[in-house]
């Protein structure tokens, strides 16, 4: 009985050792390298979503600080507008209810030919007042009123 008891547990050792080696370890390996296989194309779409998203922030910091730089800079052209009309103020008399187009001489040869362009040098400002038809002529080196005319209107 002994004997056939061994028999016994030697055959379902030997069976159990040959279901381990033949069946549930390649089904071990197979599911482990399907996990690895898994976890390597995660990683690829990980990457992906770090770098869309690392450029979104980008971008987004990008966005906002042009803004902020467009905000400083017209408030700044803006002031420089206001101090211009200022001292135009304190020379002559300038329309109170409307705002100029203020505009700066970047070629004064090309307007020596009108007689209003005659002293312009570059640097020079032209207020340009539209409603009221008038058009000045600064210069702020100086803090001088150059020229003062009527405008033209041309009609179609």
């Amino acid at each position: 009985m002994n004997l056939e008891r061994d028999s016994i547990r030697e055959f379902l050792e030997k069976r159990h050792k040959e279901l381990v080696e033949e069946e549930y370890l390649p089904r071990i390996k197979k599911d482990r390298e399907e996990v690895i296989k898994d976890s390597k194309i995660g990683k690829p779409k990980s990457k992906k979503i770090f770098w869309v998203i690392l450029l979104l922030v980008l971008f987004s910091g990008l966005a906002y600080f042009s803004k902020e730089v467009y905000e400083r800079w017209r408030e700044a052209d803006i002031n420089k507008n206001e101090n211009i009309l200022e001292s135009v103020a304190e020379l002559t008399d300038i329309p109170k209810d409307e705002i100029p187009t203020i505009v700066t001489v970047t070629n004064s040869e090309s307007l020596k030919g009108q007689v209003f362009f005659k002293d312009a040098k570059i640097g020079d400002k032209i207020l340009v007042f539209k409603i009221s038809k008038k058009a000045i002529l600064y210069r702020p080196t100086t803090n001088k009123v150059i020229s003062i005319a009527p405008l033209n209107s041309v009609s179609n």
